[in-house]
């Protein structure tokens, strides 16, 4: 029997729960704070440039993905797989030994990978693509502790593992469980890293298009929630079959108090646009020194030019340490661009023009074995003791944090919803 949900949250969990329920004969009616839907996911355009919330990318191996995207129709755009590694002293790639082999080449010719590391990183990927295919699962040892078990060496370790998988999981201490240490190089090696040709922001409008009958009240905020109801701040109360919650970090505290608080890990972005598009690199860059802000970077119009203005370029720019207030983010991008200008050369990046600086507290959930430990009790039994009847949560706090992850949580929730009686 067809049942009726409210959903809390057009972002990427809420438009996966919603398009869920829709192909399995029930009804559903979302409800967004915001005045556009995606949550985390979004694009802005600004002075002609293409500007994601911060620095992200879309793995083309996403086994959820495929349920929810056409991804054809995204016109996704992919990167080279390997990295520009600068060591303080030089750069040098780090690549793929299969698809990318002399790039591959000249990062142990220069050092930035010692060849000892470079033969046990082969029986270390075999390993991760021997790992479940749909999601990862808890390993209980951090990433840290995977990469020394495996016997690589701390100057590969610190020069590039930290930048890398910092820039991926906005922690370059790499306390994150290495479960999703493995299911991340699994999808590195089963697809590309990419970006819709539009930006980030047409995956949440894509998904939003396919959940059109649903209804989707944007600007609209929830005050309260109750057993299978919800009322909003204007004093309405909209009731169905189940309420599902899908919101951001901030509202789901307010709306749940008696929820475990989510730890979050948060990025700067400084997105520069460039006068010369044809001196920037292709490869994603990396600061494997550890000096400075700048963590990790890529020139987006060298992979989508639709990024920039015609005849411009378009690079963004990060870090995980966070400006304490906005007034520092013109200094923050200053210092990154100085790290820059040592890696690309002084030619490269003259007369970079900053047109947006991002703060973002709540760039990820962080991901650590006692995260991972707590979403796995949320999700067997803690979340029927402190919600109503009738109320579920989604989010990828629960699964991994990824568009993947969002995507699982969402559908895994309505399913859920499906099978009560």
């Amino acid at each position: 029997m067809g049942r009726h949900v409210i959903i809390v949250g057009a972002g990427i969990a809420g438009l996966a729960a919603a398009r869920t329920l829709l192909e399995q004969g029930s009804t559903c009616e979302i409800i967004e704070g915001s005045n556009r839907v995606g949550g985390r996911v979004a694009s802005d355009l600004v002075e002609g440039s293409i500007v994601d919330r911060g620095f992200q990318i879309y793995l083309s191996a996403y086994p959820e993905g495929k349920r929810f995207l056409d991804l054809r129709a995204l016109d996704l755009k992919a990167f080279p797989p390997g990295a520009l590694v600068w060591n303080g002293a030089r750069a040098a790639t780090v690549a793929h030994p299969t698809r990318e082999p002399l790039a591959a080449l000249a990062g142990v010719l220069l050092g930035v990978v010692p060849p000892g590391d470079a033969l046990r990183m082969l029986p270390f990927a075999r390993r991760a693509l021997a790992g479940p295919a749909d999601g990862p699962g808890p390993a209980g040892q951090t990433a840290l502790a995977r990469l020394r078990e495996a016997g690589l060496s701390s100057r590969t370790i610190d020069g590039f593992f930290r930048a890398f998988f910092g820039g991926v999981f906005f922690d370059r201490s790499l306390s994150t469980d290495a479960g999703r240490l493995d299911f991340l190089l699994r999808m590195f090696a089963e697809g590309f890293a990419c970006v819709p040709a539009k930006g980030m922001g047409e995956i949440a409008r894509q998904m939003a298009s396919n959940v059109s009958s649903a209804g989707i009240r944007l600007g609209v905020r929830v005050d309260r929630v109750e057993a299978r109801s919800v009322t909003l701040e204007s004093g309405e109360r909209i009731a169905g079959d189940a309420v599902l919650l899908a919101t951001g970090a901030h509202d789901l505290a307010r709306l749940v108090p008696a929820l475990p608080e989510i730890a979050w890990c948060g990025t700067f972005a400084a997105w520069f646009e460039t006068p010369d598009p044809q001196l920037l690199p292709r490869w994603l860059v990396l600061n494997g020194s550890g000096r400075g802000a700048f963590n990790h970077g890529a020139a987006m119009s060298s992979i989508a030019p639709s990024y920039a203005p015609v005849g411009r370029g378009l690079f963004v720019a990060n870090t995980t340490f966070l400006p304490r207030d906005a007034d520092l983010s013109s200094d923050v991008a200053a210092d990154m661009l100085l790290t820059l200008r040592a890696i690309l050369g002084r030619e490269a990046t003259e007369g970079w023009k900053l047109v947006a600086a991002q703060r973002i507290r709540h760039a990820i959930p962080r991901q650590w074995p006692v995260d991972v430990a707590d979403a796995s009790r949320l999700r067997a039994d803690l979340l029927s003791q402190v919600l109503p009847a009738g109320v579920s949560v989604a989010g990828d706090h629960l699964e991994d944090a990824s568009i993947n992850g969002a995507m699982r949580s969402g559908r895994r929730a309505a399913e859920a919803i499906l099978a009560l009686r």
